[in-house]
Parts: C-alpha cells; sequence; structure tokens
C-alpha cells in the first residue's frame, strides 16, 4: 500500500460520462455563475481542462 497527496477538491473523471453527469456539471457551474462565484467556476474549468483529451 502506498500514500498519496490527493487534493480534495479535484475529483477523477469516471471512465465512462453519462449524459445526466454533463447536465448535472452544467447546471452546477450555472447556479454558480448566477450567484456571482465565477472564480470558484474558473477553477474548476483549470482542474478539470487536463482531462478534457480523454472524454473527447
Amino acid at each position: 500500500m502506498s500514500d498519496a497527496n490527493i487534493k480534495k477538491e479535484i475529483y477523477r473523471m469516471p471512465p465512462k460520462l453519462e449524459f445526466s453527469q454533463v447536465t448535472g456539471m452544467a447546471l452546477s457551474m450555472t447556479k454558480l455563475m448566477l450567484n456571482g462565484r465565477m472564480a470558484e467556476v474558473f477553477d474548476t474549468v483549470k482542474a478539470n481542462y487536463k482531462h478534457l483529451k480523454d472524454v473527447l
């Protein structure tokens, strides 16, 4: 067994995306934007941008 340092705010991408997961993420980001929490949206996008090539 080994110990790994993991940032809790960064989530691992599932092996297969469901449409409901995409719509849920979009809804969540929309709510954050409408509540003026753009910094959190940008942080989430930056953290997940590196996984984009794996999804597409």
